[in-house]
């Protein structure tokens, strides 16, 4: 490739310059088919990719997954600051400019978590890597992201089933040496009942104390299905029966700013279930109602 210079003398014969610009081409195409590269690999990614004016914080271009991702159109975002697009949840101008410098002292910034909205307001959470990029002789940044939304909700759950898998393991232990501490009040009682006389004062008093260890056995038992030590004992069951010996349970669970309506639907079948299982899966049906 050359670059010819022309010039008209002034007997009108022309003098031709001519420079060897191969290298400049060369360099120019292969700067072309770079930059092509870039673009369907910046295109083609999975991931969120997005590039930013580090001076002025605008959108130079996203991705296809960042779009579907966040559910915007191209031209609701090119050109416009995040702040603009509304898709920040906590944004904070420091915290941005302390990453940046960090980029360019150390080249990169790696695996650092961001909250955005969507189109829709729902919050996810992204997972990060960030780096400084020359275009047009200006410094961008280059941003490619990877949604763990899904992620940090099963942690969640998994830090939440592992805190009621603690808590069953204390229950049961506690309610085993209840149960142990039960017995021995029930078996001195029974053996109080068989020293008086039936149907005085301290008989009545001791029935009375023997119908309320009972009851405490109950609460023991439902306590021990809790924390799941205890063998399922399915029976035939009326919830129509049933239920409304828990309702005074549900009741002091939820509070007195609760108000239960309990209807019965006549002529409900009989069915085979664990009572103390069937009580703790209604309770908690209505805590999560209660919460909802």
């Amino acid at each position: 490739y050359y670059l010819v210079h022309k010039r008209v003398l002034d007997d009108g014969s022309t003098m031709a310059f001519h420079s060897n610009i191969t290298k400049l081409k060369q360099r120019e195409f292969a700067l072309a088919e770079s930059e092509s590269r870039f673009s369907k690999i910046f295109q083609a990614s999975p991931n969120l990719q997005s590039i930013t004016e580090i001076k002025t914080g605008r959108m130079v271009d996203v991705n296809d997954a960042w779009l579907s991702s966040l559910g915007f159109e191209r031209d609701q975002v090119i050109g416009k600051t995040a702040i603009e697009i509304g898709i920040t949840v906590d944004f904070d101008m420091s915290a941005r400019q302390e990453m940046i410098n960090n980029i360019y002292n150390g080249g990169r910034a790696e695996n650092y978590e961001a909250r955005l909205y969507t189109s829709d307001g729902d919050m996810r959470t992204f997972l990060s890597n960030a780096e400084i990029i020359e275009l047009g002789g200006v410094d961008h940044l280059l941003l490619v992201s990877d949604d763990i939304t899904k992620d940090r909700q099963i942690a969640e759950e998994l830090h939440q089933a592992q805190k009621m898998e603690a808590v069953g393991q204390l229950t049961g232990g506690i309610a085993h040496d209840f149960n142990n501490i039960l017995s021995s009040v029930l078996g001195n009682l029974e053996l109080m009942e068989g020293k008086v006389e039936p149907n005085n004062n301290v008989s009545n008093h001791i029935e009375r104390a023997k119908k309320s260890v009972l009851r405490a056995a109950d609460l023991t038992k439902r306590l021990l299905a809790f924390s799941r030590k205890q063998a399922l004992n399915s029976e035939t069951t009326n919830l129509n029966a049933h239920i409304p010996d828990i309702l005074g349970i549900i009741e002091r669970t939820l509070g007195e700013s609760i108000s239960i309506n309990f209807g019965i639907r006549p002529n409900l079948w009989n069915c085979m279930v664990d009572r103390n299982q069937l009580d703790n899966v209604i309770v908690n049906l209505s805590i999560n109602a209660r919460d909802a």
